[in-house]
């Protein structure tokens, strides 16, 4: 079973469009990469060791906080003062922010994964969201209404 989660995995990355990437699970992998991201971006929206990522960044790299655990973050200061590391975060983009992002993606051909549904079963949708039924993200086609 764990083989085949594996190959899901690797293929969902490769067209993704990813080189490589990093099994945050594989302690002997993660002792490997570190202090080598120059910029690692965090999407956890639970509770986690962050000090744990903070040991991949490189000299000078930088840690994102996008995602937000719902207890406080514990970290030691020394993880990152040392090696002149950078912890912050963005809550949410304004408009400004965001039509940068729109055109970042659009110059590099940047798109997402959706499942596209009727408005109609905007209930189903919900329900499948609260069992992390869903991948990606839903967009609901709202041109019928």
């Amino acid at each position: 079973m764990a083989f085949v989660a594996f190959v899901a995995l690797t293929s969902l990355l490769q067209n993704l469009g990813a080189d490589a990437y990093l099994d945050s699970t594989d302690k002997d992998a993660c002792t490997a990469a570190a202090d080598s991201f120059d910029f690692l971006l965090d999407c956890i929206g639970a509770n986690h060791d962050v000090e744990s990522y903070m040991g991949l960044v490189a000299v000078d790299g930088k840690l994102v906080l996008v995602g937000l655990p719902p207890e406080k973050v514990s970290l030691n200061a020394f993880s990152f003062v040392a090696k002149r590391k950078t912890l912050c975060g963005s809550f949410i983009g304004g408009i400004e922010e965001t039509q940068q992002m729109m055109d970042f993606c659009g110059e590099h051909n940047i798109v997402m994964d959706i499942e596209m549904a009727p408005i109609e079963n905007v209930n189903e949708c919900y329900e499948r969201m609260i069992k992390s039924d869903v991948r990606y993200r839903f967009v609901f086609d709202t041109t019928k209404i």
